[in-house]
């Protein structure tokens, strides 16, 4: 299967990946190819509750 990029919020993203099966990866925090950093599930659903 071919990659996807899609630029949504955290909750969006979660819902994208539950709804199609597609695990989430890579998460940018800028503009740049630099700003990807792999997706920490922990840290998001903290952000998502807090």
């Amino acid at each position: 299967m071919g990659e996807v990029e899609l630029k949504l919020s955290t909750h969006q993203s979660v819902s994208v990946a539950d709804e199609l099966g597609i695990p989430i990866k890579l998460v940018s925090v800028g503009e740049g190819v630099e700003d990807l950093q792999l997706f920490d599930t922990e840290a998001s659903v903290n952000v998502i509750f807090m």
